[in-house]
């Protein structure tokens, strides 16, 4: 929930709507990457502006059956 409901300046939440965003945009990446990515966006978002609550980012990458 941290992910999601962290809030820039304004107040506004970085919400579903952009982590959604972000993975369509960024979806392509491998696990770790994808992760850096999600992470450096919401900060961005938040311009600053501290957490207001912990956040645990996990991206898993499936791989092929053999």
């Amino acid at each position: 929930d941290g992910l999601v409901e962290a809030r820039n300046g304004m107040g506004e939440g970085y919400g579903t709507d952009r982590l959604e965003s972000t993975l369509s945009l960024h979806g392509q990446l491998t696990a770790s990457p994808l992760a850096e990515r999600i992470i450096a966006d919401q900060s961005e978002f938040r311009g600053g502006h501290p957490l207001g609550d912990d956040m645990t980012v996990l991206v898993a990458e499936l791989g092929e059956d053999r």
